[in-house]
């Protein structure tokens, strides 16, 4: 059994409820949801709701602020080469700087792939050999020094392009790229 006040209170919802009365006239309060928090009561509240929020954005400035660090500390060059030939010897780039000081004085970057023309096709020729057509593609070196077997395994393709600027050894041409 409800006691009276129980009773009152029941009368009182199902009239709000059926809009003929409201609450400031049931004698209903608002309740109040603020609660007074303290500020390490506050920090902790929001680090419980954001913390997965603030994990990434940490995570995306981190990359970004590595990317952007990578992108001013690379060297840039004035010129760049690109060496490709059926077999590269370590130990080159002093002699190939020094072949190639005249095309500029303030540094030469040099890009070197071993291209097999034999007909293999193992991974590291298949990637050499995207190395040497991307680099074509982008626009970004000009000078191209190259093998014999090199040329010839690419004639078809480099003839109208490439214009030979003059013989560095008896194996290795210079070629200079016209876009």
């Amino acid at each position: 059994m409800m006691n009276n006040k129980e009773y009152d209170e029941m009368i009182a919802l199902k009239k709000i409820k059926q809009g003929t009365s409201t609450a400031e006239d049931a004698g209903f309060e608002e309740p109040d949801f603020e609660v007074e928090q303290s500020g390490g009561d506050k920090v902790k509240n929001f680090w419980y709701h954001h913390k997965w929020k603030v994990f990434a954005a940490i995570g995306v400035l981190f990359v970004l602020s590595v990317m952007i660090w990578q992108f001013t500390e690379r060297e840039h060059f004035d010129t760049e080469v690109f060496i490709a030939a059926t077999t590269l010897e370590d130990g080159n780039e002093a002699y190939y700087k020094a072949e190639l000081a005249d095309l500029d004085e303030n540094g030469i970057g040099l890009w070197f792939a071993t291209i097999k023309t034999d007909g293999s096709n193992d991974q590291f020729t298949a990637t050499n050999k995207q190395k040497f057509i991307i680099s074509l593609q982008t626009k970004r070196t000009e000078y191209y020094v190259l093998d014999d077997d090199v040329y010839a395994f690419y004639e078809e393709q480099l003839k109208d392009s490439f214009v030979k600027v003059r013989v560095l050894s008896n194996e290795f041409t210079l070629y200079k790229v016209n876009y």
